[in-house]
């Protein structure tokens, strides 16, 4: 019999045994059955060996009760067999000793030698149930080793369901994100390729489009052209209808644009009220012009929102590659330009970019240059021109006013190299440059002078827009150590385009600094009457366009006086700009005007004028 049969065939009687004697008393009933059944075929045996016993057939027979004995020795045998699968060894070695001494005794003492093979099959019993107490010890070890092994690897096969479930739930959640990842990636892209308010092609999208041609044609030297549209008065809408009014009408144009395209070209939105086209066509100029103006006719049929009629125009201005420009910047700034010009000469119209524009365009590129260059190169100088009390002529401040002396174009007028500087936003820069050496230098005139006069700064709407602007006044504030009270911001008009919430955060966290408020060049752009509520200014400034004309024109005497009126109802104080005569101070007198400012009574200053002017000056400052 194999070891593996023998585990068998003990792990059947160890189940019978678990199941069939479960209880207690079962197996202790018959634990004293077999005990009894071995002490009873032991007696049995004796009794059977001793001379003079035999009876029946046993008489008939030599060996009848040897015989007997000796199948009642092997009945011995296996009740000690029995009884050592039962695990109880001690008992079976204990029978079988009290056995062999049984056999030992009449042996010994009833001279039955008939008996010897019962000694000997007692002592082969109990080497028998020695062999399987050491035999069921290492089959025990061994099916514990199992036992644990199969506990271990049902514990494994849990942990490995488990985490199957686990990676599964991980799996549906990986592939929920990837789904997520994988929209947001389409919206992601959507928004940096296309305007989501008419959702044509963006700026970003637009100059790719741009480059891809351009990189086309010098294979195939073929010609596109790139249309710059502008609507015209736009903000009149938002104004009068409403922002949501107005991005609602810029998707209708948006459609009525689509609809009149040729299917090849490209339709796109730069931002606000500007659309770009670009037409992948060699065109004639004629061709090209018959086109556009097609657009512009169809843009004039009325508009209805919300019941309402909308009539508008636009600026078209084109540019033609390669001979207008050999990039996506130059194209759009060629086409942009001429767009400007339509402006400047009535609105409403298709233009195409010429040599004088070309030539403009170069010196336009010429001084941005330089301008960049300009800090770096120590061009850049302030002057500080005086505004006085108009009643008093006691001091009041200075506006801080840039100059550029540019080592290649020599001195640049500020109305050419601001609108520039602005346009590319090197406006930024220049701005954080003056606001920190203008308070450096009034610092320093508080501290050496009697007088400490309001330092006024112009602030461009591109600057004032900037997220970091207020903080980097603060920074500059903490830098120069310059009195905020006695710093004075002027933004001009066109604030009023830009977003109203924004710049009115802009103008309180100024205002909490304690630091003045100024609107300068009221008048002359987009401000209306219900701004002057809104924006929390202390100063308003007149511009010189209608300073010039009060004593000519009677629309500008009566606009002047009606400004100077509001402002002084609103508690806000008056300087007119560029005050050159008496009669026109004498007008500006009459009506209450506080302040004025102009070559009448002080030209910009620079250098050590400012000082001396300071130095005749009484001790207190008109302000």
């Amino acid at each position: 019999m194999t070891n593996q049969t023998c585990a068998t065939s003990l792990q059947s009687f160890w189940e019978i045994d678990s199941s069939g004697y479960s209880s207690k008393h079962q197996k202790r009933f018959m634990l004293w059955g077999f005990i009894a059944l071995y002490l009873l075929i032991s007696a049995a045996t004796v009794w059977l060996l001793k001379p003079g016993h035999e009876f029946g057939l046993l008489r008939r027979a030599e060996f009848g009760s040897v015989t007997i004995s000796g199948i009642l020795s092997q009945v011995q045998v296996l009740v000690l067999i029995m009884l050592s699968l039962s695990k109880s060894f001690k008992t079976a070695i204990v029978l079988n000793v009290i056995g062999m001494m049984i056999v030992l005794q009449a042996i010994l003492l009833d001279q039955s030698y008939y008996a010897a093979p019962n000694l000997i099959i007692q002592a082969g019993a109990a080497c028998i149930v020695l062999l399987l107490s050491v035999y069921r010890k290492k089959l025990e070890k061994k099916l514990a080793a199992v036992e644990a092994q199969k506990e271990k690897l049902e514990v494994l096969y849990r942990e490995v369901a488990a985490a199957g479930k686990l990676l599964s739930r991980r799996n549906m959640e990986l592939q929920e994100c990837n789904r997520i990842m994988e929209s947001n990636e389409k919206q992601l892209n959507f928004l940096a390729m296309y305007d989501s308010l008419t959702g044509l092609p963006n700026r970003r999208m637009i100059i790719n489009r741009l480059e891809q041609l351009i990189d086309e044609s010098q294979h195939k030297e073929n010609s596109f052209a790139v249309v710059f549209i502008d609507l015209d008065d736009f903000k009149k809408i938002n104004d009068s209808l409403g922002h949501h009014t107005g991005d609602l009408f810029l998707q209708q144009v948006a459609v009525r644009f689509n609809a009149g395209i040729h299917p090849g070209d490209f339709l796109g939105r730069l931002g606000g009220d500007e659309f770009s086209l670009i037409i992948p066509r060699s065109l004639s100029q004629q061709e090209l012009l018959n086109y556009v103006n097609s657009l512009r006719i169809a843009l004039l049929e009325r508009f209805v929102l919300d019941q309402k009629e909308i009539v508008i125009t636009a600026s078209f201005g084109i540019a033609v590659y390669p001979k207008d420009g050999d990039s996506a910047a130059e194209l759009l700034r060629a086409a942009d330009m001429t767009m400007y010009k339509v402006k400047e000469s009535g609105k409403n119209e298709v233009l195409f970019f010429n040599t004088e524009m070309q030539q403009s365009l170069m010196e336009r590129i010429r001084i941005e240059n330089c301008l960049r260059e300009a800090i770096e190169n120590n061009e850049l100088s302030l002057v500080f021109q005086p505004q006085y009390d108009a009643h008093s002529h006691g001091l009041r401040g200075f506006e801080t006013l840039l100059r550029w002396n540019s080592a290649e174009l020599g001195a640049v007028s500020p109305a050419k190299f601001i609108p520039i500087a602005e346009e590319t936003g090197i406006i930024v820069n220049l701005g954080e440059w003056v606001l920190q050496k203008a308070m450096e230098r009034f610092r320093d005139v508080h501290r050496t002078c009697a007088v400490k006069p309001i330092l006024s700064v112009n602030i461009s709407v591109v600057q004032f827009m900037e997220p970091s602007f207020v903080p980097m006044i603060q920074r500059i504030l903490e830098q120069t150590g310059f009195d905020a009270r006695y710093l004075e911001v002027e933004v001009t008009e066109s604030v009023c385009i830009c977003s109203m919430e924004q710049v009115l955060t802009a103008l309180h966290q100024l205002k909490a600094m304690g630091i003045r408020i100024a609107l300068d060049d009221f008048g002359t752009g987009y401000a209306s009457l219900s701004y002057l509520q809104k924006l929390p200014i202390d100063t308003l400034k007149i511009d010189k366009v209608f300073i010039d004309s009060i004593i000519q024109e009677r629309e500008s005497h009566l606009m002047v006086g009606s400004i100077i009126s509001l402002a002084h109802h609103l508690g806000i104080d008056v300087v007119a700009e560029g005050v050159e005569t008496n009669k026109q101070l004498d007008y500006l007198q009459s009506r209450g005007c506080n302040y004025i400012q102009g070559f009448l009574w002080g030209k910009p200053l620079a250098g050590s004028q400012l000082e001396e002017l300071l130095s005749k000056q009484p001790e207190r400052v008109a302000g």
